[in-house]
């Protein structure tokens, strides 16, 4: 019989609403720039190129939030062909060891990502000279997010170990 899966702990679920608000804005904002840029490219109203930049990083924030989403959901893609045939002690140990894979990933993304705010956080970007740690700030977010609900699955997955 397979491992059941545990189900995520409490402190997940604040984190499931951090990242609905940030995504949710995130989107709101980008289809009002792209409508308002359609619309002034329609009626030939200059001085509305901003929309396409605010468009594009609206974009970063809710592809990034909305795959932390997808995970907190459990809907990311998952290749489970061999997971779902492991049982009991097995399965548990795959888990273990695919959980400290993505910490290790996520913590490599989360140092690259931060050198990359340090480095050209300040620069401004092209039309509106926000700075560009609005760009990489997503990146950030995100791989905070990954570990956060891995060490938090890992911890109920160790405890569920721990309890049979």
């Amino acid at each position: 019989m397979p491992l059941p899966t545990p189900p995520d702990p409490l402190v997940l679920n604040g984190l499931r609403w951090l990242a609905t608000g940030v995504a949710v804005l995130s989107f709101a904002v980008m289809i009002l720039a792209i409508l308002l840029g359609i619309a002034a490219r329609y009626l030939g109203l200059r001085g509305v190129e901003w929309t396409f930049e605010v468009a594009a990083i609206s974009f970063l924030w809710v592809s990034f939030f909305g795959v932390i989403l997808a995970e907190l959901n459990r809907e990311n893609v998952a290749l489970t062909l061999v997971t779902d045939r492991l049982h009991g002690r097995a399965a548990q140990v795959l888990a273990i060891l695919g959980g400290l894979a993505v910490l290790w990933l996520a913590g490599a993304l989360l140092f690259s990502g931060l050198a990359f705010a340090q480095k050209t956080g300040l620069a401004p970007t092209p039309v509106l000279r926000l700075p560009r740690l609005v760009q990489s700030l997503p990146l950030v977010g995100f791989t905070l997010g990954v570990l956060v609900i891995t060490l938090a699955r890992l911890v109920a997955l160790l405890r569920q170990g721990a309890g049979r």
